[in-house]
Parts: C-alpha cells; structure tokens; sequence
C-alpha cells in the first residue's frame, strides 16, 4: 500500500470510507476539502474530520 500523500490528495490510510455510507463519504469529502485548504479549511480541521471520521468507522462499521 502507498502511504505517499501530495497537495492535492490526502494519505490514503488516514481514513477508509465505508462504500454506501452517506456519513462515511461526507466526512472523506471534508476531509478532502481541509486537506487542499478549500472553504477556509485547515490541516487542523483535516486531522478533526479526520479522526472523526475513524471514530464513526469504528463505531458504526465494527466487523466490516
């Protein structure tokens, strides 16, 4: 697996999105957005998304 990340795309093991999971893609897409600095985001607001976004899979998709 590549862990290699670019301006323009976050690492790719920080967050998995769950396929089908409207939560899952909205977070990955805010994700994204703070990544690039979109909207006013910030690296800050990405590791937040970020790790909500691995609580929410933890919690929610336990065994998938």
């Amino acid at each position: 697996m590549d862990h290699k990340s670019s301006l323009t795309t976050p690492p790719d093991n920080a967050f998995v999105p769950v396929p089908g999971c409207w939560i899952c893609d909205l977070l990955a897409s805010v994700a994204r957005e703070a990544w690039c600095g979109e909207h006013g985001l910030t690296p800050r607001d990405w590791l937040s998304v970020t790790a909500s976004g691995m609580l929410h899979h933890m919690t929610a998709h336990a065994g998938h």
